[in-house]
């Protein structure tokens, strides 16, 4: 399915082995499904990255998402039917 990444993974507690590599800032957890990012213990490695992050995340501004629909060429407007 895909990886998630964790870059300060240093002291995590991960008694089930999900990180995976061997890299000094990053880790990964193999995810074989998308459900199991879900998974309490995924769920628990992310909490332990946030924890000391958390006074930081609560005083950021909320974000929001704008979408918009480029259309490089307008369609023709069609004659009013008579």
């Amino acid at each position: 399915m895909g990886d998630a990444l964790l870059l300060e993974w240093r002291g995590l507690k991960d008694p089930k082995k999900l990180l995976q590599g061997f890299g000094k800032q990053v880790r990964s957890i193999r995810l074989k499904s998308p459900e199991q990012i879900n998974s309490p213990e995924v769920e628990a490695l992310i909490a332990q990255v946030l924890l000391p992050h958390r006074p930081a995340l609560a005083a950021a501004p909320t974000l929001s998402t704008t979408l918009k629909t480029v259309v490089e060429k307008p369609r023709p407007q069609r004659s009013a039917a008579r």
